[in-house]
């Protein structure tokens, strides 16, 4: 299966710990930055796939297939 990564502000650190997702800091920005990575849903467009995942669309930064 295909996988996407959601790239968040770092206020969602608690909700990754509490909903043990697949996440860690980027690689590229550090503790400003988080990277959860998740299985892609094909049907389901950024904002549909946040929700699915329960995640809040407006503290995501970028969405991208891994």
């Amino acid at each position: 299966m295909r996988k996407i990564v959601i790239h968040c502000k770092p206020i969602v650190e608690r909700q990754c710990y509490e909903n043990e997702y697949d996440w860690s800091f980027s690689d590229v920005h550090g503790t400003k930055e988080i990277d959860i990575l998740v299985d892609d849903v094909e049907a389901l467009d950024d904002w549909e796939l946040c929700t699915h995942y329960g995640i809040d669309y407006e503290k995501v930064n970028m969405i991208e297939v891994a």
